[in-house]
């Protein structure tokens, strides 16, 4: 082995190491978007729209944690997804013929008179 050799490959190792190794050269991806990253090594992405949405999909269950509740909102909004979090939105856009909610619950269940 040539002199400064074995110097380089111990630099190479190292910095492969502090960069994560085989594991995050290989396996790890960044979520689109409009995905939701779970938080997991190698990424799990899923659609925001699966974010809040009463099920856990994510492994770890992190696409259901820190969801705001219909409890949380005043009385004159009304809880649904916006772009895979949870909202608060004016009950005056329920029922406007307008789709507020990224699941269209603002739109359900509305009477025509």
């Amino acid at each position: 082995m040539e002199k400064g050799t074995g110097m380089m490959l111990i630099l190479l190792l190292g910095m492969f190491v502090y960069f994560g190794g085989v594991e995050n050269m290989a396996l790890s991806s960044e979520c689109e978007a409009d995905e939701f990253n779970c938080g997991t090594t190698p990424a799990e992405c899923m659609p925001l729209s699966w974010r809040c949405d009463g099920d856990e999909d994510c492994d770890n269950g992190d696409d259901e944690k820190n969801c705001p509740t219909a409890s949380q909102c005043r009385d004159n909004q009304f809880s649904c997804q916006v772009d895979g979090e949870m909202s608060c939105i004016s009950n005056a856009w329920r029922c406007d013929d307008d789709v507020d909610c990224t699941d269209g619950t603002d739109e359900n269940n509305c009477t025509v008179v």
